[in-house]
């Protein structure tokens, strides 16, 4: 079982990104989600600074990410026409995580 409060930051903030080296992208202005995926998911990729139009941006790509460890709790892409919910035994720390990220 995955860490559900990771699961919600994956599942608000992560897209495939198929390029020339396919990988699982996030990024976000505060860091502090990077680091709670990066450490859940004990991957060896690093969390990098970067800029966007509305000032710093934090990214980390997993490579070789498998898709089916979110695929398994029902996850589309984030531009799908509909998103189901995950199929999750409990839903505090993934509710907590996806509104932390999509509120003001």
């Amino acid at each position: 079982m995955m860490d559900l409060y990771a699961l919600g930051i994956l599942w608000s903030i992560g897209s495939p990104i198929e390029d020339r080296y396919p990988y699982f992208m996030l990024r976000h202005h505060e860091r502090y989600f990077l680091d709670v995926v990066h450490k859940a998911l004990n991957v060896s990729t690093s969390v990098f600074e970067g800029k966007s139009r509305t000032g710093p941006q934090y990214k980390l790509k997993l490579f070789n990410f498998d898709l089916s460890k979110l695929t398994q709790y029902g996850w589309q892409p984030r531009i799908s026409e509909q998103r189901s919910y995950p199929i999750i035994p409990e839903h505090v720390d993934f509710i907590r995580a996806y509104f932390e990220l999509h509120s003001s």
